[in-house]
């Protein structure tokens, strides 16, 4: 499964299960320009990935703001790969 790509493309009843989940929530909220929440800690977040059995997390720079690529980087630590359009990271399951 994935999780993200163009929202709306997304069924509804998987969209209404993306705005209960907080990370999706924090992530978006990131992407829009907001501050990282300090109540939201790197822990909350790889637990996150853990429970929903997320394998890689990929950013495209070209779309992702600024502040969610430092968020990413403070949570998960130095991307797996990296190049001038995309960073990645393997999660261990």
């Amino acid at each position: 499964p994935i999780v993200g790509g163009y929202m709306g493309r997304i069924p509804d009843r998987i969209f209404a299960k993306y705005k209960e989940e907080p990370a999706l929530r924090h992530l978006v909220f990131l992407q829009n320009g907001g501050d990282p929440l300090p109540a939201f800690a790197a822990k909350d977040f790889n637990a996150w990935l853990l429970n929903w059995r997320i394998g890689w997390v990929v950013l495209d720079r070209a779309r992702a703001s600024r502040i969610l690529e430092e968020q990413l980087r403070m949570w998960m630590g130095p991307p797996s790969f990296e190049d001038r359009d995309f960073l990645s990271w393997k999660i261990r399951l």
